[in-house]
């Protein structure tokens, strides 16, 4: 990224900007994939199986892409993690 003043003078070329954010609330989407109420270990276990597949791939399944975008990632996994542990509401 470049960073330029009134008179086009370059003032930055390469930086890098660190950002510490907090997911608070409930998610949109449930990280109970077995239903029983809880998200627990054996949810963890079913993410575990899908981690890393991707929209075209036969074993994708869509309930644990839970940013959706098409790979079930690290994104998905910091919000089953910030869920887990905790009983389902609604």
């Amino acid at each position: 990224m470049k960073v330029w003043d009134k008179a086009q003078n370059i003032l930055r070329a390469d930086f890098t900007e660190i950002i510490r954010f907090e997911v608070e609330g409930t998610p949109l989407v449930s990280v109970d994939f077995d239903g029983d109420g809880q998200v627990d270990i054996a949810d963890f276990l079913l993410f575990v199986e899908v981690f890393g597949t991707q929209s075209e791939q036969e074993n994708f399944d869509p309930k644990f892409d839970l940013d959706g975008n098409g790979i079930i990632g690290i994104p998905d996994f910091l919000i089953f993690v910030n869920a887990y542990g905790k009983p389902v509401t609604g």
